[in-house]
């Protein structure tokens, strides 16, 4: 899916809020922090999986982009997602490309769990406003999004805000209690990290983006 229209968001950091530190949530089948035989996999296989690890490990951590090349030197979109991963592979690796007009930079990460280019957002040329692609399912603050996959191959999106009002969190606590059946708390912090590290470099790429703005124009 290589296309321009193709989006993705990103979750800000923070420190955890009370609320979040309560006991684990009980699922239909289970009490405990364990699952039963008939629920498959242990928890354990879905927080990995929820935590952007492969199965054979973690795939490296993905580099924001800080050194900004002259605009006119950027990729197309097209030919940026038709080039496949980028080297190393690492989940959500921010990459700047040329919208197809070329009035505007596109900001767009590596999903590994969906195998695409996802697109973030845009910043015109010239300018230092950037148009976020999403928001947070209540539209209250721009978000980047993340494919996950809990070990059944079914991708689901864990969407986290980068306005401020939101944190890695709130955004882990969401995910958890939109997939009951397979998480709990006790995943919380695991799926946080996953959260922080993919929102961190895409956050410091957009500054540097700002800057680059700047000074080519």
């Amino acid at each position: 899916r290589g296309e321009e229209e193709e989006e993705t968001h990103a979750s800000s950091v923070g420190s955890p809020p009370e609320p979040l530190a309560g006991p684990p949530r009980a699922t239909p089948s289970s009490g405990g922090a364990a699952s039963s035989g008939s629920q498959g996999k242990p928890p354990a296989e879905p927080a990995r999986k929820a935590a952007g690890e492969e199965a054979a490990g973690e795939p490296s951590p993905s580099e924001a982009v800080t050194s900004v090349p002259r605009f006119a030197t950027l990729p197309l979109v097209d030919a940026l997602c038709a080039g496949g991963a980028p080297p190393g592979g690492a989940d959500m690796q921010p990459k700047l490309a040329k919208a197809r007009d070329g009035q505007a930079v596109v900001l767009l990460c590596w999903q590994s769990v969906s195998k695409r280019w996802s697109r973030v957002g845009q910043m015109p040329i010239p300018s230092t406003s950037f148009a976020w692609a999403q928001t947070l399912p209540d539209g209250s603050e721009p978000a980047l999004s993340i494919d996950v996959d809990l070990g059944d191959g079914k991708l689901l999106e864990l969407r986290a805000g980068v306005g401020g009002g939101d944190n890695e969190y709130l955004a882990a606590k969401r995910f958890i209690d939109a997939n009951w059946e397979s998480l709990n708390n006790n995943h919380l912090e695991e799926i946080a990290r996953k959260v922080r590290a993919a929102v961190g470099p895409v956050l410091a790429t957009v500054e540097a983006l700002r800057d680059a703005m700047e000074a080519q124009n």
